[in-house]
């Protein structure tokens, strides 16, 4: 009876290979989904960003509406709730009345804050002095810009 000789390289080149696929393998699927969590990330980022930057606007809106009200309304670090959220305005600035035209440029700077995300408005607004309204229902209020800081 003759001795067979049993070769083990076959086997072993067999299992290296497929340890090195395997790892690869494993290695691209965990770069794609950590690439899947970072871009989850950022579009939740960008959508609070949004969500603060209407906020904010809203804050806006409720003063531009306390102005119509009241042609001297001033506050400073006033919350105000919407929905679930608060923003705040954070200052309201009066320039000097235009003598000939009754009119003013108002400063709105509000902020809102969702999630660790925040943003900050700056809004002028010409506003005409109600005494020198010839139609007394309707207040004239113009944006002048707005920009975010």
């Amino acid at each position: 009876m003759k001795k067979r000789k049993i070769s083990y390289k076959q086997g072993f080149v067999a299992l290296i290979s497929s340890i090195l696929i395997s790892s690869i393998l494993l290695g691209l699927a965990l770069s794609t989904s950590s690439g899947a969590f970072s871009v989850r990330g950022n579009l939740l980022s960008r959508e609070f960003k949004k969500m603060t930057v209407s906020l904010a606007e809203s804050c806006i809106e409720d003063t531009i509406l306390e102005l119509s009200l009241n042609y001297s309304y001033s506050v400073e670090n006033k919350n105000i709730s919407i929905g679930e959220y608060v923003c705040t305005v954070v200052s309201i600035v009066h320039k000097p009345e235009n003598e000939s035209e009754h009119k003013k440029i108002v400063v709105i700077t509000t902020q809102a804050t969702i999630h660790s995300i925040w943003a900050t408005l700056e809004v002028s607004v010409e506003i005409q002095n109600p005494s020198f309204v010839h139609e007394p229902t309707t207040q004239k209020i113009k944006f002048v810009s707005q920009k975010e800081i």
